[in-house]
């Protein structure tokens, strides 16, 4: 790999992993919500802290694969007809909505309702980015084997994977023995699903034309 391409590996890889975080979160919020009221409330915390220090770590790194990077401007101009374009337009809007969600959490963390529905959206936002960035490689011509739907798979499947780890690694870190019965069985599923998806790509990969 040509070290002018780290930098975008270390986007694409922080990106993700900061969305899948804040996908963990608001499942939780919706089917757990309880745990929310323990312990829960304070890994999540932490979570979303680190989530907008990934994104914005990402972001940062996403310069350094431009020729020039103060002028990164110039990138938005093809946004009618470049996915490039629409992915950094993504991933500003992604970190505005990370940024508002980072700041409800830090002070105003008991507001379920909006903590809840900002933070579904901020989601929402998230996926959206990664199916753009998705985009931008299932469209190379000169990669025809990434032009595959396993490519959005892979995407979707490091940022949740990335996203449970890290949100399962704060939640153990502070859970009481009386809360394990509330989101064990959940985790369980999440991951379960999760090996699923993985397996289904994976098999995808390998009966792919390319």
């Amino acid at each position: 790999m040509e070290a002018y391409e780290i930098p975008l590996v270390i986007f694409t890889v922080l990106t993700q992993w900061a969305v899948g975080i804040v996908i963990a979160i608001a499942l939780f919020e919706w089917f757990k919500p309880k745990f929310l009221q323990s312990v829960g409330k304070h890994a999540f915390k932490k979570s979303v802290y680190l989530a907008l220090g990934l994104s914005i770590g990402g972001t940062i790194a996403s310069l350094f694969h431009l020729g020039n990077p103060f002028k990164s401007y110039m990138s938005l101009i093809g946004t009618f007809h470049s996915w490039l374009s629409r992915e950094i337009i993504a991933v500003i809007a992604f970190n505005i909505f990370l940024i508002v969600l980072f700041y409800v959490w830090w002070k105003m963390s008991d507001k379920e309702g909006l903590r809840k529905w900002l933070g579904s959206l901020t989601a929402l936002v998230g996926i959206v980015l990664v199916l753009i960035s998705g985009m931008v490689y299932y469209q190379m011509a000169l990669h025809p084997e990434w032009n595959h739907w396993t490519t959005f798979g892979n995407f979707l499947l490091t940022g949740l994977l990335l996203g449970f780890l890290t949100v399962s690694y704060f939640v153990l870190k502070g859970i009481d023995e009386e809360d394990t019965e509330l989101v064990f069985p959940f985790m369980g599923r999440y991951l379960a699903v999760l090996i699923v998806g993985l397996l289904v790509t994976i098999a995808g990969s390998l009966i792919s034309p390319g």
